[in-house]
């Protein structure tokens, strides 16, 4: 998961260079993954659910092609119905979880495109610095929530990644033009909220209920995150005159990003989540940095982390 998620800002900035608008590549991926994620709701909640109530019925020795097609006609109604029972569950569901479902839609739209925009202005070692505070978010927001247990230990490693989070960004402005000061520092302040919304995504997974499978979970935040993105990032760019068709190499990094920074990763992390606290999944980010340093000294030439940059993730990481 954490390999994928180095990768991933690598190729942003790789299709950044060609002259692409960020949100170009924002809507592109997020339109191809929501369908996705829900064509993977089909086949997890009802296409499996329904071979296997057929293979109690059918004697696969005795099948000849007539059979074939009337089981999988057969097959798929009951997909259909499987389906359908998901999804009107959730419609008949709580009010107070339909408003989750909502207040996480707005997380990943933070998370996924202020992600995405703030790769304009920093680099991707640079973004990738930040990720060992999410796990330090994560205490944060789950102690308010009542998720985490806040203890000494806990405190301490708050108030370093406060120090180091502070010094990753005094870093990256120290020395700068007036120009890119207040590009970096919009940048760096993307970056801060971009954590906080994938530690608010973890947390408030955690007051869904139990029988919501990850696919499941993951394709409605992200479908309403959609939906929320989806006219203000097409307002930007007709509005830029920018909202064109993409290239091969853009559209091969969007399907990347569709199939494995969204559909996997964070079905991953939702399946992690609903089998431990939200803290230890969060953990994971903490690997970003040493895979991001490789991967961008080797395909993007990237420049080596400065003596208060170091500094900084130390104190994170600590």
């Amino acid at each position: 998961v954490q390999l994928i998620f180095s990768i991933w800002p690598i190729l942003i900035k790789l299709v950044i260079s060609e002259g692409y608008n960020p949100l170009l590549l924002a809507i592109a991926r997020d339109l191809f993954a929501s369908k996705l994620l829900w064509i993977c709701v089909w086949y997890s909640e009802g296409h499996n659910h329904s071979i296997s109530e057929e293979s109690h019925h059918n004697d696969s020795n005795q099948l000849n092609n007539r059979n074939v097609w009337e089981k999988l006609s057969k097959t798929s109604d009951l997909a259909i119905d499987k389906f359908n029972q998901s999804t009107n569950s959730i419609m008949n569901t709580d009010r107070s979880i339909i408003i989750l479902f909502i207040l996480l839609g707005i997380a990943s739209t933070i998370n996924s495109v202020g992600y995405v925009i703030a790769l304009q202005f920093v680099s991707p070692l640079n973004s990738s610095l930040f990720h060992p505070a999410v796990p330090v978010f994560t205490v944060i927001i789950g102690t308010i929530f009542g998720v985490e247990i806040l203890n000494l230990r806990k405190v301490i490693g708050v108030i370093l990644c406060v120090v180091g989070s502070f010094v990753i960004v005094l870093a990256q402005i120290w020395g700068q033009t007036d120009d890119k000061l207040s590009y970096s520092l919009f940048g760096n302040i993307l970056l801060i909220l971009q954590g906080l919304a994938m530690s608010f995504l973890l947390v408030g997974q955690k007051f869904l209920p139990n029988n919501y499978s990850s696919v499941l979970i993951t394709a409605i935040y992200y479908s309403i995150g959609t939906m929320i993105s989806l006219p203000i990032c097409l307002t930007i760019l007709i509005v830029q005159g920018q909202l064109h068709f993409m290239g091969l190499s853009a559209s091969l990094v969007c399907i990347f990003g569709a199939v494995f920074v969204i559909s996997f990763n964070y079905s991953a992390l939702a399946w992690a989540n609903k089998a431990s606290s939200p803290a230890i999944p969060a953990s994971s980010m903490m690997c970003q940095p040493p895979l991001t340093y490789l991967l961008s000294a080797l395909l993007l030439d990237g420049p080596v982390p400065g003596g208060l940059e170091l500094i900084g993730t130390a104190s994170i990481f600590s």
